[in-house]
């Protein structure tokens, strides 16, 4: 029986990458939005406030992202999210989202959100109007994610019209490894 992707990458990280030396690839992933959506549902499985989250990619690294909430009488509200600052590997690995309400929402919302972070994933942060992603801390979660992390050269967050496109550049050194 052939052995499974599955197995080769575990080989592959077992033996400390040695095998592909010198490895540099270039990867340009185009995301759906039903798989981001798919991604939202599953981070918010569980979480009792937020009923439903859906988000839209558009044009100019932006998103669209209506949260409904369990609430009955709060009517759903949408959030436009924009990419503010794209990761630095290795020194900053952080992608920081700047988002917003309506008019008059958000001073107001902007109170809360200090309150909300006790509440969020490991590696996600509010500050203010800002949403913080430490990429090695939601890596961590996941091994292998983790042990790919230090080979990551470039790694961006963009939008199109339909999509969010996810640039990635590895290298594994003849040296590293």
């Amino acid at each position: 029986m052939a052995p499974n992707v599955s197995d080769i990458l575990n080989d592959l990280q077992r033996g400390g990458l040695r095998d592909i030396a010198g490895a540099h690839v270039f990867a340009h992933v185009p995301v759906s939005p039903a798989l981001i959506n798919r991604l939202a549902a599953q981070a918010i499985d569980g979480h009792r406030a937020v009923k439903r989250v859906e988000i839209h990619p558009r044009p100019g690294d932006r998103f669209d992202v209506i949260v409904t909430l369990a609430w009955a009488l709060v009517p759903p509200l949408t959030i436009a999210v924009a990419v503010d600052r794209q990761p630095e590997f290795p020194s900053s690995p952080t992608l920081v989202l700047r988002w917003s309400f309506a008019a008059g929402l958000d001073a107001i919302a902007a109170q809360f959100t200090g309150s909300l972070n006790d509440r969020l994933p490991p590696g996600v942060r509010l500050e203010g109007d800002r949403v913080l992603i430490d990429i090695r801390a939601l890596a961590a979660r996941h091994p292998p994610l983790a042990q790919a992390l230090p080979h990551i050269v470039s790694l961006g967050l963009r939008t199109t019209d339909d999509r969010a496109v996810v640039d990635v550049e590895w290298r594994v050194d003849d040296r590293s490894a």
